[in-house]
């Protein structure tokens, strides 16, 4: 299923910000061929112009390993399908550079930046990344989400209330993390530095896909 409906990324053109025109040669970026680890689809660019014909990429990739996601089957508590799920799925980020925008090098250190590990608040996942360069300092923004099977399995209890359940048992939240070279990256100890409402807010099931722009 996934294999058929792989994600990719296209470019296109403005005078005004407001009409676009599609490349003709769209999509410019691609899933990985093979065994790779965003072989089911890219998505979520952030790019940054950093000199007169240099482009970098960032962007969240996508694969399953099948053979892993068979551990489900002798799975025999929460905690069995927790490692599983982390183990089998690869939801992280990737950096790729070009000299016009439209054709794109991958870069070898891929992924760039990945899943937290153990009980971490960003372990199913990372991805929408958005950066900003200072000087030769880079800033990544992401999105990170974790849950807790336990606590979700309560939504089966009578008398559960639905979106308090799915607020005890989901965390989805934006990570930070800074990198002198765009490729190696130090995720903020502080993580995650901007996290969802109260149970009755806007953002109260979780906040994601940041675009930070810098300011003067």
């Amino acid at each position: 299923l996934l294999s058929g409906t792989k994600g990719a990324i296209g470019y296109a053109t403005s005078t005004d910000g407001i009409a676009w025109t599609k490349n003709v040669a769209n999509p410019v970026f691609v899933a990985g061929a093979g065994d790779v680890w965003d072989k089911y689809g890219v998505d979520s660019p952030a790019v940054i112009k950093n000199s007169p014909t240099g482009y970098e990429m960032w962007y969240t990739g996508i694969s399953v390993n099948y053979t892993a996601a068979l551990g489900l089957l002798s799975a025999v508590n929460f905690a069995d399908v927790d490692n599983v799920i982390t183990s089998a799925t690869t939801i992280a980020i990737g950096h790729a550079t070009s000299t016009n925008g439209t054709t794109w090098t991958k870069d070898p250190a891929n992924p760039v930046l990945t899943k937290g590990a153990g009980a971490s608040w960003d372990k199913y996942g990372v991805g929408a990344p958005t950066v900003v360069k200072t000087g030769s300092t880079y800033q990544l923004w992401y999105t990170g989400v974790s849950l807790s099977l336990n606590t979700l399995s309560n939504i089966v209890n009578p008398g559960a209330v639905l979106q308090n359940v799915v607020i005890a048992g989901t965390n989805m939240g934006i990570g930070h993390a800074v990198s002198t070279n765009g490729a190696l990256w130090t995720k903020d100890i502080a993580n995650p530095v901007v996290t969802r409402g109260t149970s009755l807010a806007w953002n109260g099931l979780g906040v994601g896909a940041p675009s930070v722009a810098q300011v003067g």
